[in-house]
C-alpha cells in the first residue's frame, strides 16, 4: 500500500489526503523533499512539514531520512470524544 492510500479521509470534509511536495533541494551528496499532508477538497493541511532525504551510496539509492510514517500517524490522530460530550 503506497503512503497516500494508507491517509484517512479529511477529518473536515471527508475528502481524500495527500502528500504534496512543499519543496526540494539537492547537493553534491543527497536530495531532499519536504512536503506536507493536504485535503484534496477543502485545503486543510497540517501545520508541521517533514523531510524525505535520500544519497547515492555505492550506485544504490539510499534513504537518508524518511519521516512519511510519521507524517501518516499525525494526519489520521483523531481526538477520541469524551463520553459526557457524546451525551
Amino acid at each position: 500500500m503506497n503512503y497516500n492510500e494508507r491517509l484517512m479521509p479529511c477529518p473536515f470534509c471527508g475528502g481524500k489526503a495527500n502528500m504534496i511536495t512543499i519543496a526540494n533541494g539537492s547537493t553534491h551528496h543527497d536530495v531532499s523533499f519536504t512536503f506536507g499532508i493536504e485535503c484534496s477538497e477543502c485545503g486543510t493541511c497540517l501545520p508541521w512539514v517533514h523531510e524525505l532525504r535520500a544519497t547515492l551510496e555505492d550506485g544504490e539509492l539510499k534513504i537518508t531520512k524518511d519521516e512519511r510514517d510519521k507524517a501518516v500517524e499525525e494526519w489520521n490522530r483523531r481526538i477520541q470524544k469524551k463520553k459526557s460530550e457524546e451525551e
